[in-house]
């Protein structure tokens, strides 16, 4: 099961103060998302075969 997880709950409620520095450049941020989750075909697609109420395949 995946959980929702709502990125405004995370967020702080205050603004963050930012001081600037001379030691410090601007950069530019990166946001990225992991869904988990990762679909990938190899090799071919096997083709469908049909099976009986038994679970045997149908020869026609």
């Amino acid at each position: 099961m995946a959980q929702v997880i709502s990125i405004s709950e995370r967020m702080p409620r205050h603004p963050r103060t930012v001081t600037p520095s001379s030691n410090t450049a601007a950069q530019d941020a990166q946001i990225l998302f992991f869904t988990g989750i990762r679909y990938e075909r190899v090799g071919s697609i096997p083709e469908r075969v049909e099976l009986n109420e038994r679970g045997e395949p149908v020869k026609h």
